[in-house]
């Protein structure tokens, strides 16, 4: 297992083992000894299809219902986007991209605190895991393409709930 900090802090992907031969591939994109020292605790699982061009997000879960998140790339290719909105933090209203796809061996390690969104590049499925339960009454997010280092993303399709969201200009301003 292999640890790559991104730029936002407490933002990790893990390089897990993976064994390709001619029967297929082989991978554990979660073993508790492994992730025991950044994710300790399982809460929910979700697998999600979504279709080429698709935006889920930006979400992110209000206290006391903060969620860490872990993602993995099942089948196809996505962006996995991640904004920064922890006051207390030193990359505050930072934003990170990062391409996983199913060629991969890499699962990201989304802090509490973080808004959180995936881009569907060709349809995908993948997985997501939380620390903590969701609570639909303390869910909250960004508009996607407020972010600038999102807004050119190829995005065709967007949920109106997703559509309705603050900017990030007005989360950093209300803060």
């Amino acid at each position: 297992m292999k640890i790559i900090n991104k730029t936002i802090q407490d933002l990790l992907i893990v390089e897990t083992k993976r064994i390709e031969d001619n029967r297929g591939v082989f991978n554990k994109p979660w073993v508790i000894d492994d992730f025991k020292n950044f994710f300790k605790i399982n809460y929910e699982t979700y697998v999600t299809t979504t279709k080429s061009g698709v935006l889920r997000g930006l979400h992110y879960q209000k206290s006391p219902y903060l969620q860490k998140k872990l993602i993995y790339c099942l089948s196809g290719e996505i962006k996995d986007l991640i904004v920064d909105l922890r006051p207390e933090s030193s990359t505050y209203g930072h934003s990170e991209i990062i391409d996983l796809s199913e060629n991969d061996n890499y699962t990201v390690i989304v802090p509490e605190g973080c808004a959180h969104g995936i881009l569907s590049i060709t349809d995908s499925i993948y997985l997501s895991c939380s620390n903590n339960k969701y609570s639909a009454a303390d869910e909250d997010g960004i508009l996607w393409n407020t972010v600038k280092k999102f807004a050119k993303l190829p995005v065709i399709e967007i949920s109106q709930k997703d559509e309705n969201l603050p900017s990030l200009k007005d989360f950093l301003k209300n803060g």
